[in-house]
């Protein structure tokens, strides 16, 4: 058993039901939602790789002896001269000395490989419970939660870190005593962060000493956001405001760039939590219905992108596929679009604080034929994605602000200030920072989807 304070009560957790249930979450190595800004992994084979575990305890009065063996879940077979866990702890019988066995023995043997790691804050992450990890090679499969830790600050907004251990039976362990693994992506992701963590710091510090109230209540942006976080009722409004808060932290910590073209850093976000927004699924149906997907001058824009990219051959036919492309060619490289307003709503929703007016686009692969004066396009698969980007172009009002106590809406309210765009282009000019940068999702395959053909001029 394994136990945890939750609400103020200690709560006892049945360590090999949890290890058997399915992951409460599954955290990805880069691009999703919950991907760490920094990990580590760490295998230790001191004193671990325990194949059983013997308890043996001797009761002084009466004489007693009570005494049992447990195999690890990953020993089939126990041989003579094999890793032995030996256990003198008292126990009243043997059904306790069995269930001794199998506790330290986890324990023992869930040393073997450890991680920590902090990503963005997930009030569903707690103690006790499994996660998968994917994307971190060796080091991918299930991890049992030993501790969960939810932070929220003003200037690092609301995370989550994780210590994990494995669940056993294990995977084999190195030979080396112990051997700390982190990844040159986590370390150069893990500098990133803390860099705009610090260069925010002291962009706010700077305004603090040298700004109007105005450029102060800007830098207490980050705080407001996070703040109207923990009050949302649900999760997807929880995470919309979560996103705009590193979306002010992002902007802020960068030096003046107004063209978000320019900016190779990208902030991603989940195709999932925008769907589940009525606005955003109904522009997805429109865009995924075949008469619009496939409208003439989509079928014509298709075509010219295979054109420029030599797929339309004379006398060779040719395969193409442009849902596997880098995200630095998707501008290029989509054939179809719908927009998706952004607006004020009452009561603020998540979608409203992350995203302004945006648009779904596709993509497609599939082949082409030459047919003698024309050729074929076969479009075998269509994957859509979010673009978007965080700027302050043109004159939009963004509601109504307050610092303290931090507060939004969209309806003027006591001590409150209006913003619009170019109250933040104000700022840039004032302070040089201020960094445009992209809004993008991971593509999204259209499933089911049934093969388009269509002809077009060679």
């Amino acid at each position: 058993m394994n136990c945890k304070a939750h609400n103020g009560s200690l709560v006892l957790v049945d360590v090999d039901r949890a290890e058997a249930a399915p992951g409460s979450l599954t955290i990805a190595k880069s691009g999703e939602m919950y991907s760490p800004a920094s990990w580590s992994f760490k295998i230790s084979s001191s004193g671990t790789d325990y194949k059983q575990a013997r308890v043996a305890y001797t009761d002084p009065k009466t004489g007693d002896t009570h005494m049992a063996e447990v195999a690890s879940g990953k020993a089939t077979d126990v041989t003579e001269g094999e890793k032995t866990l030996a256990l003198q702890k008292r126990v009243e019988d043997t059904s306790q000395a069995i269930a001794l066995g199998k506790g330290e023995l986890h324990k023992a043997n869930a040393r073997e490989q450890t991680a920590s790691l902090e990503c963005l804050g997930c009030p569903r992450l707690a103690a006790g419970q499994m996660l998968e990890m994917t994307g971190f090679g060796d080091f991918s499969g299930r991890y049992f939660i030993k501790t969960a830790t939810h932070r929220v600050s003003g200037s690092g907004g609301y995370t989550t870190s994780l210590e994990l251990t494995t669940p056993a039976p294990t995977r084999a362990v190195s030979a080396h005593d112990e051997v700390s693994v982190a990844a040159e992506a986590s370390r150069a992701g893990a500098q990133a962060a803390r860099e705009e963590r610090r260069s925010f710091e002291r962009l706010y510090e700077l305004v603090r000493r040298e700004g109007t109230e105005l450029d102060r209540l800007l830098v207490c942006l980050p705080e407001i956001a996070a703040a109207m976080a923990e009050r949302t009722k649900t999760f997807a409004d929880r995470q919309g405001w979560l996103y705009l808060h590193e979306m002010f932290l992002k902007w802020f910590s960068g030096r003046a760039n107004p063209d978000a073209l320019l900016n190779p850093d990208v902030l991603w976000v989940d195709m999932d939590w925008a769907l589940s927004y009525t606005r955003v699924n109904m522009a997805y149906q429109r865009l995924s219905a075949r008469t619009y997907l496939f409208s003439p001058q989509a079928r014509a824009q298709l075509a010219d992108i295979l054109r420029r990219d030599g797929k339309l051959l004379p006398d060779a036919g040719c395969e193409f596929d442009y849902t596997i492309a880098e995200h630095t060619h998707w501008r290029a490289d989509y054939f179809q679009q719908v927009n998706v307003q952004g607006m004020l709503v009452y009561p603020p929703d998540g979608l409203m604080a992350a995203m302004g007016d945006f648009q779904l686009r596709a993509l497609a692969k599939g082949f082409t034929l030459p047919e003698d004066d024309h050729h074929l396009i076969f479009v075998t698969g269509v994957s859509v994605f979010i673009w978007d980007s965080f700027n302050f172009h043109g004159e939009a009002p963004l509601g109504f602000w307050r610092c303290s106590p931090p507060e939004f809406s969209s309806e003027p309210f006591d001590a409150s200030q209006e913003l619009n765009n170019s109250t933040f282009r104000g700022f840039r000019s004032g302070f040089g920072h201020g960094e445009d940068f992209l809004v993008l999702s991971h593509p999204q395959k259209l499933d089911p989807f049934v093969a388009f053909v269509y002809e077009t001029d060679s």
